[in-house]
């Protein structure tokens, strides 16, 4: 239906056929430019989760690494694995 509509209105005044072009034109421009920003909003979101995902994989490696000799100790002094270490 919407080709008889615009084939219609291009019989009455062919200068409307610019203007079609036009629109189309405008219309694949703004969906190109909302795809890049979707594509680049995307990629810094996972790029910010994987870099909070090194930062807490690193602090709880050095939380462990501190501990680490402590926790030697304490089997060294004889004391079990259920024993609370408050």
């Amino acid at each position: 239906m919407t080709d008889a509509i615009k084939s219609a209105l291009l019989d009455e005044n062919p200068d409307l056929s610019m203007q079609f072009q036009v629109f189309k034109n405008a219309g694949s421009k703004f969906t190109a430019t909302s795809k890049l920003m979707a594509m680049l909003s995307g990629f810094f979101g996972l790029l910010a989760a994987l870099l909070a995902s090194i930062g807490l994989y690193g602090v709880i490696s050095y939380m462990v690494a501190r501990r680490r000799n402590e926790i030697g100790i304490r089997v060294a002094l004889g004391a079990s694995r259920r024993t609370s270490c408050s």
